[in-house]
């Protein structure tokens, strides 16, 4: 039934452009408790929700109780900027034959916290991980873009090597409608065999589009650090369902307000009811084609 995105850090340890975690009100910028995110995950499990995801937004590496609150039995996703990703923690991580790791490298962060990403990440992969799937990410942002061919370059030669590898260059999510966020489709790149480039410069979790992609506001359930249950990860007023610590995964399913806002979504909210309408229109594509009007 979808995904349950568990945002474990309200914080980040990278300043990426692309980001707006720093505009976050102080009191989301916690370590979620750790039996709060246990609950979290007993609960998606008991739903047979069909992945957990520790993603969006925070470091999740950076949760002191990581290893004893991720499953190790049933099907889960980390993404991290890898800044974090060594020692032991990296070696307990990269024996998870469960684990989708996205490894979000840093490279449109200046050279010192680049170096290091990167660095951890192709360590990361030196120590033959053995997880389901492991995908080294670029987000195509303006100051990262220019690095596509040398991230190729660097990483290409593990395809060979580890079967689940995957290299993906992937477009920001847009912001807010006043500080809309571009995307840029890298052209000296080659597009084969594990190597994807995402063609799709708008918000992929956003307007008619999440139908199709995760996340997904009708199927998947995003828990902030504070325990606020929303359809999808944005900073929107008026868009939470309720509070992980005062009801169950499974209520926040059938309550009266996601059933609201599913009604308003799925008539492309034409009466402007929520902040999905400007998801829609705030991103201005490099080409200058939208694909919404399409």
């Amino acid at each position: 039934m979808g995904t349950v995105q568990i945002e474990l850090v309200g914080f980040c340890s990278a300043e990426c452009e692309f980001c707006d975690w720093v505009r976050r009100p102080k009191e989301q910028k916690i370590f979620m408790d750790t039996e709060l995110a246990k609950k979290c995950v007993r609960e998606a499990r008991e739903m047979k929700v069909d992945q957990i995801s520790f993603h969006i937004t925070g470091e999740s590496l950076l949760h002191p109780d990581l290893l004893e609150i991720m499953p190790k039995d049933y099907p889960i996703l980390l993404s991290t900027n890898c800044l974090s990703l060594e020692g032991q923690l990296a070696y307990e991580l990269s024996k998870m034959q469960n684990l989708f790791v996205i490894m979000a490298t840093l490279w449109s962060e200046p050279e010192v916290k680049r170096e290091k990403s990167i660095k951890n990440a192709e360590a990361y992969l030196k120590l033959n991980p053995q997880n389901r799937e492991i995908f080294i990410q670029m987000i195509c942002s303006k100051n990262a873009v220019p690095w596509a061919k040398k991230m190729y370059d660097q990483f290409s030669p593990y395809l060979d090597k580890i079967p689940k590898l995957h290299l993906m260059y992937k477009q920001p999510y847009t912001q807010e409608p006043d500080r809309p966020t571009i995307g840029y489709i890298p052209s000296d790149v080659p597009e084969v065999g594990r190597v994807v480039i995402d063609k799709l410069p708008t918000p992929q979790s956003c307007g008619p589009d999440c139908l199709r992609q995760a996340p997904n506001p009708t199927t998947d359930m995003f828990i902030q650090s504070d325990g606020e249950i929303k359809p999808c990860f944005k900073r929107w007023p008026h868009w939470n369902i309720g509070n992980i610590k005062t009801m169950t995964l499974r209520e926040s399913q059938s309550c009266a307000r996601k059933k609201e806002i599913i009604d308003i979504w799925a008539k492309r909210d034409p009466e402007n009811k929520l902040a999905c309408h400007d998801c829609i229109y705030m991103a201005v594509p490099t080409n200058g084609e939208a694909w919404w009007l399409k």
